[in-house]
């Protein structure tokens, strides 16, 4: 989309607020949950059951009540989520400075948009149509994941710990990329020796390098 940049941003320790408890807002506070927010607001006369277990466990704060037009909220993230679209461009025009608004209703208004995400260990995938089509968006998010090796997740967890061990290395910067290329390719990956491999070639290396 045109003057969006895709970012994948660390909200842990920040807050939100959410105004309404609808489908939308429960989709997306979940997500919020999942992130690892310090703080999460929700703003609704009433809530559904399915925000039971959250408050519980005191993942979210519940803000029984009707919310008001001049009403002015302090968190970093926005979610105007309700069925109300007047509420929700009133509360917009009393936004704090660098606050970052979501509008369900509003979707130009908005500062950002929930992509669709697929996480499989330390992978994220995030896939959006820009609003063209979320039927065709999933379609496609469901062949991505078809076309994941089903060793995605050990594959990642063992390249990560091969980087730390090579970048711990005596090694020069040209020869620690060269590792981490041989390493990372799906030829390599798929030997059951692998960190057997790992190993030799690392030393191999080490003793050219000395």
């Amino acid at each position: 989309m045109k003057g969006h940049l895709p970012l994948m941003l660390n909200m842990e320790g920040k807050s939100a607020a959410v105004i309404g408890a609808g489908s939308v807002a429960k989709r997306h506070v979940l997500k919020l949950i999942n992130v690892g927010l310090s703080q999460i607001f929700v703003y609704a006369p009433s809530l559904d059951d399915a925000f039971k277990p959250w408050l519980n466990e005191k993942k979210v704060i519940w803000k029984r009540g009707a919310v008001e037009r001049s009403q002015v909220f302090d968190e970093d993230l926005l979610l105007l989520t309700s069925n109300h679209s007047s509420l929700h461009l009133s509360i917009y025009q009393n936004r704090q400075p660098g606050q970052l608004i979501y509008m369900a209703d509003h979707p130009e208004l908005s500062d950002f948009h929930f992509p669709l995400t697929l996480e499989k260990g330390l992978l994220t995938l995030a896939l959006s149509t820009g609003g063209a089509s979320p039927t065709y968006g999933k379609q496609l998010m469901n062949e991505l994941e078809s076309s994941l090796p089903y060793t995605i997740e050990e594959d990642l967890d063992f390249l990560v710990d091969v980087r730390q061990r090579v970048r711990a290395s005596r090694l020069k910067e040209q020869e620690r990329r060269t590792i981490l290329k041989m390493v990372a390719r799906k030829e390599f990956l798929h030997e059951k020796e692998r960190e057997t491999l790992f190993i030799q070639l690392l030393d191999e290396y080490l003793k050219k390098s000395t």
